[in-house]
């Protein structure tokens, strides 16, 4: 009887079970769908965190991993990941905002309104708008230093709206515009600058 009995080492599952556990818990896979190419890209996703690596790398991971038996997936080719990667770089934004209340479209544009105020407070810290190193003393001092760089900064977004078919920077074009120079016009004891008048 035991010469009919064999063991041997199959499968990694333990990491893609709690890999996907974890993918559940989190709505990933809910997120993802339970279509071929949704699993298909929790999969992707998996592979990244058990080892970085190609395509290639993901087809040999999962038949070293069984994550086809772990994810009930058939099995796949390097040609079959690749077509499901065109959905690379897309993201889904989950919400626990009721339908009734906002639409699709407003919780989308609102997390695009985070993007923005996350790119504000970058540039806040970063640019040449710098918020830091403040050199102010009372408190007064300090708001009014960070009123007049979010000020700054709403003059900026608009500049660079303005002039985003121009292909230049805020700082190029205010560069540019600091070479237009008055012309100081000196008549005997008189004298008037002359600004330059836009034709």
């Amino acid at each position: 009887m035991s010469r009919m009995l064999s063991f041997m080492k199959a499968f990694r599952v333990g990491v893609v079970f709690v890999l996907n556990t974890l993918a559940e818990r989190l709505g990933i896979s809910k997120a993802l769908g339970s279509t071929r190419q949704g699993v298909l890209a929790l999969w992707q996703i998996m592979a990244r965190l058990i080892g970085q690596g190609s395509r290639l790398g993901a087809v040999r991971m999962a038949a070293s991993y069984g994550a086809c038996d772990v994810l009930e997936l058939e099995s796949f080719t390097e040609e079959i990941l690749k077509r499901s990667a065109l959905l690379d770089g897309c993201y889904v934004i989950k919400t626990d905002v009721k339908k009734e209340l906002l639409s699709t479209k407003e919780v989308h544009d609102r997390y695009k309104d985070l993007a923005k105020v996350e790119h504000a407070f970058r540039t806040f810290k970063q640019s040449h708008l710098e918020i830091r190193p403040v050199h102010v003393r009372t408190e007064a001092s300090t708001r009014g230093h960070v009123f007049a760089v979010m000020l700054a900064y709403k003059i900026e977004r608009l500049l660079s709206e303005l002039w985003k078919k121009c292909e230049c920077s805020v700082l190029e074009g205010i560069d540019e515009l600091g070479a237009i120079r008055s012309t100081i016009v000196t008549l005997k004891e008189s004298s008037c600058q002359k600004i330059p008048q836009s034709k």
